[in-house]
């Protein structure tokens, strides 16, 4: 089956070739804020003028059609079509769309069910429209919006073959011709394209909201119907719900989305250590929903701690989508969560024109992915895979452990390890630097669903911890090393603005392994520059060397080494944080040379320890974190 095991072939990153460099997504050749991509509002205002709604609780109005069976022979019949609350149900079946009104019904092409695990070379040209015209004879403006899913599939190969497209009649008779695709082959008016520069796997909000100006035929008109018409060859499955025709605002400029980092030429961060701090731009992506042309629109950027900004956006036309960033400026650099906001001046529809978000600075954490990951994520393959983000570091530093919040679907007892790759090729795929890795951990259920669960990574080469250099680039991930079936979830946040995922498994073609990104998801897989999370330096005074506990942070048993150069009496005691002595223990004489203690912890409580080695009147003292 063709599509499980390509689920990565998205854009892999293609870096600069210079010695020392920070990857980029601008060398991907990126059009900022691809249209396709953009984050739509949530809602639409409680008070605009509707003039029709469905949400496919009931279908009585609608009828699904094969062009084969209207008297197309050059095309397939029997298409799967599915007006009801029964998601994808292919082989290589997408989510279903998780639209507010999902619970009661949606309208569904499930082209993967058709194809079954083989598909073919036909070609599949079908749509559904409403039988009964809606009335827009008294609206001089009418826009179109709907909540949508889709992922494209388009032979693997970005050919070209697949269009999701909508069409608009006055009569339900005369339509658009069948046999043309394109929005310049159809009258002015009656033919738009969903994603009409999406690429194979491109992700795409689930869901979608989708809004088009169709007055240009609609308007003033008694009967107004609507097809949706789905074209390629054996893909994936595309959704519809929500619909809605309503009244078009004179002037209505929303902001889809605010960014803190430049997700064009660099990356966004949710979480940055005071260690990293940089300079950044703010952006935002803002779309003109009205039905008059916008000049000089100005884009406020309001940061808490920082300054408020001003930005002019110089021509925004109808129907249209674009991007604008802040010069980079210093942010706090006090640990704790900031606030930001972006506004328009106030329109004919207020909901819109204020985004507010947040972003935090921490001590020691690093990572894309915010601290709610509402979602999770796993790779279907039996066979090893892994998944993680790309880090840039702005200043030499040290990397002590790597967190992980893990799904809940993710099976007991699955082998996982944290892994460090350094950048040094032209790109991902170019022969990556291994630079270190955690020890191999079966998972059990405290590490499962239970928030941010530490493995300390460590440079075999020093046997400490991992040195990370200023300027360069490293990909941090999390991978299941077994080959069985059972599964590893990762939890996410659903969207990658930044093309800061990755994925590592037999994603290429003819199952190639290899790295790859672009992913449709941020998964929970975090940076710990924290001492006290990691392996850490081993410690030695007169003779007296105490190695860090490993895992830290522990849960059950956690391993500590040590060595003493001379033979020993041997004192090991465990202190809360308050300095009251919880466990202590005499390990009598120990001979010259290293040695190793074993410490439950699930006798203690949550919590930070220190523990201490004493031999021959030397002692030396380290903390350790317990779950």
């Amino acid at each position: 089956m063709k599509k499980i095991y390509l689920l990565a072939l998205t854009v892999f990153a293609v870096l600069t070739g210079s010695a020392q460099y920070k990857y980029n997504p601008a060398s991907l050749g990126r059009q900022p804020m691809r249209g396709e991509s953009v984050v739509q509002p949530a809602q639409l205002p409680a008070n605009r003028e509707t003039i029709y709604t469905n949400d496919f609780s009931t279908c009585s109005d609608w009828t699904t059609v094969n062009a084969f069976d209207a008297g197309y022979p050059a095309y397939i019949t029997g298409i799967n079509f599915v007006c009801g609350t029964d998601g994808p149900a292919g082989a290589a079946s997408i989510d279903p769309i998780e639209s507010a009104t999902a619970a009661n019904g949606f309208m569904m092409v499930d082209s993967d069910e058709f194809g079954g695990t083989t598909g073919g070379d036909w070609v599949e040209n079908c749509w559904f429209q409403n039988t009964v015209g809606i009335n827009c004879a008294l609206a001089a403006h009418v826009s179109l919006k709907f909540d949508t899913f889709y992922r494209m599939w388009d032979g693997g190969a970005d050919d070209g073959n697949e269009y999701c497209l909508v069409e608009v009649s006055t009569d339900g008779i005369n339509w658009p011709d069948v046999n043309t695709f394109e929005v310049s082959e159809a009258p002015a008016g009656t033919r738009f394209e969903l994603w009409p520069t999406m690429a194979t796997q491109d992700p795409v909000l689930n869901p979608t909201l989708k809004i088009f100006d169709i007055s240009e035929v609609a308007a003033g008109e008694a009967t107004v119907f609507l097809r949706f018409r789905w074209k390629g060859t054996f893909g994936y499955a595309w959704m519809i719900d929500d619909l809605e025709l309503f009244v078009t605002p004179e002037n209505d400029v929303t902001i889809n989305k605010g960014y803190n980092g430049d997700i064009v030429n660099d990356f966004e961060y949710y979480v940055t250590p005071v260690s990293q701090l940089a300079d950044i731009s703010f952006g935002a992506s803002i779309t003109n929903y009205g039905f008059t042309d916008q000049s000089n629109v100005p884009i406020t950027f309001s940061i808490a701690g920082g300054p408020t900004v001003t930005e002019t956006i110089a021509s925004l036309p109808i129907n249209t989508t674009d991007s604008i960033w802040t010069a980079p400026f210093a942010i706090p650099n006090t640990v704790g969560a900031y606030n930001y906001s972006v506004s328009v001046p106030s329109d004919d529809f207020i909901v819109g024109d204020t985004f507010n978000s947040s972003y935090e600075i921490s001590q020691y954490d690093y990572g894309h992915a915010t601290n709610e990951c509402l979602i999770q994520r796993t790779f279907n393959d039996d066979a090893p895979v892994g998944m993680g983000n790309l880090y840039a570091m702005n200043a030499n530093d040290v990397a002590y452990s790597v967190k992980v919040w893990f799904g809940a679907s993710t099976d007991l007892n699955i082998v996982v390890q944290a892994i460090v790759w350094q950048l040094t090729g032209t790109s991902i795929q170019d022969n990556p630097t291994f630079v270190g890795q955690s020890d191999e951990w079966a998972l059990t259920t405290d590490m499962i669903d239970n928030g941010y669960y530490n493995f300390a990574v460590y440079n075999e080469n020093v046997d400490g911890p991992i040195d990370l250099i200023a300027g360069e680039t490293y990909m941090v991930e999390i991978r299941k090393i077994d080959d069985s079936s059972d599964r590893m979830y990762v939890r996410a946040d659903q969207y990658d603005d930044d093309l800061g995922t990755i994925g590592w498994g037999p994603f290429g073609a003819g199952n190639a392994i290899n790295f790859f990104n672009g992913w449709s998801f941020t998964p929970a897989v975090r940076l710990s520059l924290d001492p006290a999370s990691g392996v850490g330096e081993d410690s030695t005074v007169d003779g007296l060397t105490l190695g860090q506990n490993i895992p830290n942070p522990a849960a059950g048993n956690t391993k500590i080494t040590y060595s003493v150069q001379t033979p020993s009496i041997v004192q090991f005691v465990v202190r809360d944080i308050s300095g009251r002595i919880v466990k202590s223990e005499n390990l009598d004489a120990r001979s010259s040379g290293q040695h190793s203690i074993t410490l439950n912890t699930d006798e203690l409580g949550s919590g930070v320890y220190s523990y201490t080695l004493v031999a021959n009147g030397t002692q030396i003292t380290k903390k350790m974190v317990v779950r």
